[in-house]
C-alpha cells in the first residue's frame, strides 16, 4: 500500500508474534498492546491488520470490516427485502377483504 509506514514482513512478523504469545496474556487485546509496544506501533494498526488477515485466510467474514453506515445500509436492503414482500401481501389481504 502507498504511503504505508510498514513493510509486509513487519506486518507479518507482527501478527506471528501476537499469535504465537496470546496464550500468555490475558486478552487478546494484552497480547497486541505488548507486541505493538515491542514493534513501535499502534495498538489499533496492530489489531486492524490481525482482522484483516483473518479476513485474508478465510477465517472471519468480511462485513464486519465495512464502515458502519454500509453495513447498516446492507442490513436495511436486506430488512426491505424480506419485509417489502410480507407487507405487501398483509396489505393485498386487507383490501381484498
Amino acid at each position: 500500500m502507498p504511503g504505508s509506514r510498514y513493510d509486509a514482513s513487519t506486518k507479518a512478523k507482527a501478527i506471528r508474534l501476537v499469535r504465537e504469545h496470546v496464550g500468555d496474556y490475558p486478552t487478546q487485546w494484552a497480547a497486541i498492546k505488548a507486541v505493538s509496544g515491542r514493534l513501535g506501533m499502534s495498538s489499533e494498526t496492530l489489531r486492524k491488520w490481525i482482522r484483516q488477515a483473518e479476513v485474508d485466510e478465510g477465517v472471519a467474514p468480511a462485513w464486519p470490516m465495512q464502515h458502519p453506515i454500509e453495513a447498516s445500509l446492507a442490513w436495511s436492503v436486506l430488512i426491505l427485502a424480506v419485509a417489502a414482500p410480507l407487507a405487501s401481501r398483509y396489505f393485498r389481504r386487507r383490501t381484498t377483504e
